[in-house]
């Protein structure tokens, strides 16, 4: 061996060019990936965010009373997921309270107008009761016992009617009054009128709402005698099932045809006296024994009408 020593120089780059190459292949590739990575994360995030900003921004409209506006625009309720769910519920949930405020509306109108129909109507019972007995004694004096008896009808049922005191009635009761309102009735029509009671005493003690069975008879005469030529026969009948009384009022009248009474039955009708008279007192027999309580109307064209009443035998306590 002679001791030389070899020494081969080479650039650096010459000596590294893969190396360098590989690591800015892989710089570029880890860079692409960030970018698309980001850009898929951004594309997420809104994807998520606008619904639920657009959500807001119908909350913010339902926050501030514009319902309309809310339920015109559209929202993405073809989605399947959580906040799709969420949307639907929210829409849902807007047009029950549109649908609410709707209501209670109308119930505030009709409960404003019932008060001004009461305001407008409203006289002191006092002045009016004594007129009524003025007028009675002078009927006396006079000895015109019809008017006088007509009068203390009269009299009687107006007692009866403002007297806000008293919510349950006996059956004796409802009927006295019930008869005091015929009285002045039959003058009107004489002997076109046919008024019968068919009721078993024991049950006279019973006790019921008050004006439950007079509006029922005041319809017969009123849908039934006055678009009749002959005589009209009225009655009041009680039968008993188990542990339910059953108390009639039936008339021999035209009958009410088959469209009106399935609207009746239904309580679809306009507001009306019939309409509004049965719903009435259906409502307070509901309201007093239960649901299963209340009438039931049934009529045939040329037969007559028959509304029952359907309550229980046992007497009404805490009412």
């Amino acid at each position: 061996f002679t001791n030389w020593l070899y020494t081969n120089i080479l650039p650096y780059e010459d000596v590294f060019k893969q190396v360098i190459q590989m690591r800015r292949v892989v710089i570029s590739i880890f860079g692409a990936l960030f970018l698309i990575t980001m850009l898929i994360s951004l594309w997420m995030a809104g994807n998520l965010t606008k619904p639920m900003q657009k959500l807001i921004t119908q909350m913010k409209l339902v926050e501030s009373g514009e319902f309309e506006e809310t339920m015109a625009q559209s929202l993405e309720l073809e989605r399947g997921d959580e906040i799709g769910t969420l949307q639907r519920k929210f829409l849902k949930m807007v047009k029950r309270i549109k649908n609410l405020i709707q209501e209670n509306y109308t119930k505030q109108l009709l409960v404003k107008e019932a008060q001004l129909r009461a305001l407008q109507a409203q006289i002191n019972p006092h002045f009016l009761y004594n007129a009524l007995e003025s007028i009675n004694w002078r009927a006396k004096i006079n000895q015109q016992t019809e008017i006088s008896q007509m009068i203390e009808s009269l009299g009687n049922l107006l007692r009866n009617a403002m007297s806000d005191q008293q919510h349950l009635v006996t059956v004796k009761e409802e009927l006295k009054l019930i008869q005091d309102y015929i009285h002045i009735q039959k003058v009107r029509f004489v002997s076109r009128l046919d008024f019968k009671i068919e009721l078993d005493r024991r049950w006279e003690q019973l006790l019921i709402p008050k004006l439950i069975l007079q509006p029922l008879v005041e319809n017969a005469i009123n849908h039934g005698l006055e678009q009749m030529i002959e005589p009209c026969t009225i009655r009041i009948t009680a039968t008993e099932s188990g542990a339910f009384l059953f108390l009639k009022v039936e008339d021999n009248g035209p009958g009410i045809p088959p469209d009106l009474l399935r609207k009746l039955q239904m309580q679809e009708t306009k507001p009306d006296n019939l309409g509004i008279g049965l719903k009435n007192i259906d409502e307070r027999l509901k309201l007093v024994y239960g649901k299963e309580y209340g009438l039931t109307l049934t009529s045939q064209v040329g037969a007559g009408t028959r509304v029952m009443v359907k309550i229980p035998k046992e007497k009404v306590e805490n009412v």
